[in-house]
């Protein structure tokens, strides 16, 4: 005769505890196999060791290749990391901010400034906006950034270039399998490698391009503040401000554009309110040569261009 052993309740919780467990890392291992791996190139080293950093770059493209961190260091001594994202807007750049503070604490955040004139809280390319938070780990401050920038209460139907409207793609953002889950066929070796991300930010572009002709802007022409770009620079302002970090606004190199000119004085003068520093480099001709510094028409910078730039800011 067969005894049948009843098994104890705790026992069961135990293996099933164990069976999800095992379930939720596989699935991490998975979605960190299939996502897009350009979000931990650029900014995975930052979380290694985010107490090392005395200075965080914030903005777009444009500041990404206009300051190497490591080149800094070698002039300086000082430490720091570039955290810009292609198409981040200010909203983008303040919700970046908010992340990073909670790992590090910088003595300065330089922000740059340029793009001013934009009027939704994300480009139209949701890929970039993947690039900027894909590698945040999930936490309450990342929850509060997706739930925020994918909700535009001027235009609620808002979508992406490629035509979705950014409310629908909340879960992608939090479970980013969603996004990459169809990657298969484009896996290579590479993305069953470590890739640490050893330049801290920032990007060196090769080739020359000659700039738009362009005239200056008179320094007292202003543009209108408004819009979400200078509420949330305003917040980062007084988010740096709150705990004692000194904040540097920076318009980097964009005379052809007479619009972000005019935007930049705006922010000048809002520099002054705050107490906080703000160069203008397009006013600035010692700086960068716009005849073999650039690599496009925008501009974004050369290697040549960059390396100026770098020394620049370090200084």
């Amino acid at each position: 005769m067969r005894i049948r052993m009843k098994t104890k309740p705790w026992l069961r919780m135990l293996e099933a505890c164990a069976f999800l467990a095992l379930v939720f890392a596989l699935v991490i291992s998975v979605t960190g196999l299939m996502e897009r791996k350009k979000s931990r190139d650029l900014f995975g080293g930052f979380l290694e060791e985010p107490a090392l950093y005395d200075v965080l770059f914030f903005g777009d493209s444009q500041l990404m290749n206009a300051m190497m961190p490591l080149e800094m260091w070698e002039e300086t001594g000082v430490a720091g990391y570039n955290m810009a994202c292609y198409g981040s807007v200010m909203p983008t750049t303040y919700w970046s901010l908010v992340n990073a503070l909670d790992y590090a604490s910088p003595k300065i955040v330089v922000i740059a400034i340029n793009g001013m004139n934009e009027t939704h809280k994300v480009t139209n390319y949701s890929g970039d906006l993947h690039t900027a938070l894909d590698f945040w780990p999930m936490s309450a401050n990342k929850a509060r950034t997706i739930e925020d920038l994918l909700h535009d209460p001027d235009d609620p139907d808002y979508t992406d270039i490629e035509g979705y409207r950014y409310r629908d793609l909340r879960s992608e953002f939090y479970f980013t399998l969603g996004k990459y889950h169809s990657r298969w066929s484009e896996l290579t070796k590479a993305d069953f490698q470590a890739r640490p991300a050893h330049s801290r930010g920032g990007e060196m572009l090769v080739g020359v391009a000659p700039i738009w002709e362009y005239e200056l802007a008179d320094e007292n022409d202003y543009a209108e503040e408004g819009g979400y770009s200078y509420q949330y620079l305003r917040m980062a302002i007084e988010l740096c401000q709150s705990r004692g970090i000194e904040v540097l606004l920076v318009h980097l190199p964009a005379p052809q554009y007479i619009n972000s000119q005019r935007h930049a004085n705006t922010v000048g003068s809002m520099a002054q309110e705050y107490g906080v520093d703000f160069v203008d480099v397009t006013y600035m001709d010692s700086i960068v040569d716009y005849a073999v510094d650039c690599v496009d028409a925008d501009p974004h910078l050369n290697v040549s261009g960059t390396l100026k730039m770098t020394d620049y800011l370090a200084s």
